[in-house]
């Protein structure tokens, strides 16, 4: 739970009325004194108290039809909230996620068949600093649910950047009446939609400029296997001189030795090197919808030249995806929308791809990185 007052001029006049409140008992007394000193006195003890009620008994729940979005496309998205507990709960906000993505609606609809009491007053969308505190906006205003009581809302969620990343209500909170504190609560499951990045030719061809010059003729499409042989390395001090690929060597001035398994000579391994993502910092999810964005716009562009390539990438374990048609290329873009992370973090991270790019090049493969970090 996180707790702040919002309005200073508010506490002022709050205390100087608990002051004034002990002074009428000194010189009066009386009942009435008393009252209004204890319930000053004990406003925020029993707000304390009702927040921890509100947080146990409202049950909030979102979402949409289908949890894979596109980028930049509005989507479906429901948000219900239910009061499970005995008591009334009334001046609700609702913190939202406005920086990724955009949460559109005008207000929540109460079902009135069944709880007709309900209402909510003057709901809007606030595009600046929360009023907890928080960097993303708020839905304010005094939403009221009564005991046993269910809302529900059809909204419109669009997603701005690719990757994986909590969207819609992050947390909810009460203010006491005066208007002077807040208690803010993190919802415990937040809804993490898994935006698919966008293909661009233009990626796929920048990338591929990058390649070095004997690496983009094994992918010219009109290359000829017939004269490219079976897989190849580089030549190395030590391996057989009956393995050299001499007409590639007449072709590029460069010795190249064949590889005994017969691997397609086309195929050259991707390593995807991603950075780790702070989902608090704008800046790293506009990193990481650049970095997707080129991954699979680099696989689209070799797909397209019927060439394959092996991309490799992390998530808890090495994903290892060879893409050589449309069809392969849906399985790997299916499999890096799920998500991509990060091996490690600091140098630490650096060197665990540095150590797979040296076990990759070790087994035969013709490596090219993409350093996430580089890219934007």
């Amino acid at each position: 739970m996180k707790t702040g007052f919002k309005r200073p001029l508010r506490l002022a006049i709050y205390l100087i009325l608990l002051i004034l409140s002990v002074v009428w008992i000194s010189f009066e007394g009386g009942m009435l004194s008393y009252l209004t000193f204890f319930a000053l006195l004990l406003q925020y003890p029993v707000f304390l108290i009702y927040s921890l009620y509100v947080n146990q008994s409202l049950k909030l729940h979102q979402e949409t039809p289908d949890r894979h979005l596109k980028k930049g496309e509005a989507q479906e998205f429901l948000l219900v909230l239910e009061n499970s507990g005995f008591l009334p709960i009334g001046a609700l906000y609702l913190n939202v996620e406005n920086r990724a993505s955009y949460l559109s609606g005008s207000c929540l609809i109460i079902n009135e068949s069944e709880h007709p009491a309900g209402k909510i007053s003057g709901l809007k969308r606030n595009k600046g600093i929360g009023s907890s505190g928080t960097k993303n906006g708020d839905i304010v205003g005094r939403i009221e649910i009564m005991p046993g009581q269910r809302l529900e809302k059809d909204l419109k969620l669009t997603c701005f950047y690719a990757g994986t990343y909590p969207v819609g209500v992050l947390s909810f909170g009460i203010t006491d009446p005066f208007g002077i504190f807040s208690a803010t609560f993190d919802v415990p499951q937040k809804f993490r939609a898994i935006v698919a990045p966008e293909i661009t030719d233009e990626a796929g061809r920048k990338l591929a400029e990058e390649l070095p010059s004997a690496e983009a003729r094994f992918q010219n499409k009109n290359s000829s296997d017939e004269i490219l042989g079976s897989d190849l390395k580089k030549y190395s001090p030590g391996d057989r001189k009956s393995s050299v690929h001499w007409k590639l060597y007449a072709k590029t001035g460069e010795l190249y030795t064949r590889l005994p398994e017969n691997r397609n000579v086309g195929m050259f391994t991707v390593l995807l090197a991603a950075e780790k993502v702070r989902e608090e910092e704008i800046e790293d999810l506009i990193m990481r919808d650049a970095f997707l964005t080129l991954a699979v716009s680099f696989a689209y562009y070799f797909a397209k030249q019927g060439k394959p390539v092996e991309m490799v990438f992390s998530r808890g374990d090495w994903k290892n995806c060879i893409v050589d048609s449309y069809r392969s290329f849906e399985s790997f873009f299916t499999e890096i929308t799920k998500g991509i992370y990060y091996g490690g973090a600091g140098e630490e991270g650096k060197s665990l791809y540095e150590e797979k790019e040296r076990s990759l090049i070790a087994s035969g493969r013709r490596v090219f990185v993409i350093y996430e970090k580089d890219r934007t």
